[in-house]
């Protein structure tokens, strides 16, 4: 199993290759996220042709990610798929090296807040009432403002607003 996918230019014909393979999950370093890891290879199979000074690639991402649910904190796996995986890739030597670009796409498609709920292996989980904003008391112990009160000279928002800048007028 390789470590990077590097394209040498010379090799390339003008009308493109496919290329197709695994990549060391190593590549996928994670170490400065916390609720992501590589759990399997990054699988790829890309089509790369050069267009003047850039090298466009095309294809299919995929790997399974072990995450961390931000609700439970239980670990789950996810395989993440990118079908239609597109990049442009300024040519600055004679190879190009393909294995960052690659991770930077999995990590822009790998959820914010990962969630057991997306599993490949659906997991029940119950949250604590106590977090609910539908179960917490509807009085939260502050009086009405006296602007909703009926018959009250200030019958609405906008009333009193207006108030204000007559008060303001008055004042000039």
């Amino acid at each position: 199993m390789a470590d990077n996918l590097t394209i040498i230019l010379a090799n390339l014909p003008e009308e493109g290759k496919s290329y197709q393979g695994e990549l060391d999950a190593s590549v996928l370093d994670t170490t400065e996220i916390d609720l992501v890891k590589p759990h399997s290879p990054l699988f790829y199979d890309v089509h790369v042709q050069r267009f003047d000074d850039e090298l466009l690639v095309q294809g299919l991402l995929e790997t399974t990610l072990s995450m961390q649910c931000v609700y439970t904190s239980r670990t789950f796996t996810q395989t993440l798929t990118i079908q239609e995986f597109a990049s442009s890739v300024e040519i600055q030597s004679g190879a190009v090296d393909l294995t960052e670009i690659f991770r930077e796409e999995i990590f822009i498609e790998a959820p914010v807040s990962p969630n057991c709920e997306n599993a490949d292996e659906k997991h029940e989980y119950e949250l604590n009432s106590k977090y609910l904003a539908v179960d917490k008391p509807t009085d939260p112990g502050v009086n009405e403002p006296p602007i909703a009160a009926e018959g009250n000279q200030w019958t609405n928002n906008w009333n009193a607003l207006d108030s204000i800048k007559n008060f303001s007028d008055e004042q000039d």
